[in-house]
């Protein structure tokens, strides 16, 4: 019940999920569209996250982000929509350098 609390054990699972190859092969797509949502969900919450566990969440967006299947592209486009708004400096604290740059060459180039 401890990690359903922890966001910083939560965005960690996006890298379990990636160690154990489980976007591969039957229900890799699922998996992904599982994966956005819960980083759209911890955006969602606020949750507060260090620089480098937002660029790696950002990894997995930008990765589905390209995905053949459309369903998937949704929902990482969901995911990104609400990540920028909840780390991208609204409220008190700026937004990383990092992140803004890392994003903007990758979506606005």
């Amino acid at each position: 019940a401890g990690g359903a609390r922890d966001p910083a054990r939560l965005a960690a699972l996006v890298a379990q999920v990636e160690a154990k190859r489980l976007y591969r092969g039957r229900g890799g797509e699922l998996v992904r569209v599982a994966v956005c949502r819960l980083v759209e969900s911890l955006a969602a919450s606020e949750a507060p996250l260090s620089v480098a566990a937002q660029l790696k969440l950002l990894d997995s967006i930008d990765e589905c982000a390209t995905h053949a299947v459309e369903k998937v592209r949704d929902a990482a486009t969901d995911a990104l929509r609400t990540f920028c708004a909840t780390y991208f400096g609204r409220g008190e604290a700026p937004a990383s350098q990092r992140l803004l740059d890392r994003t903007a060459r990758r979506y606005c180039a």
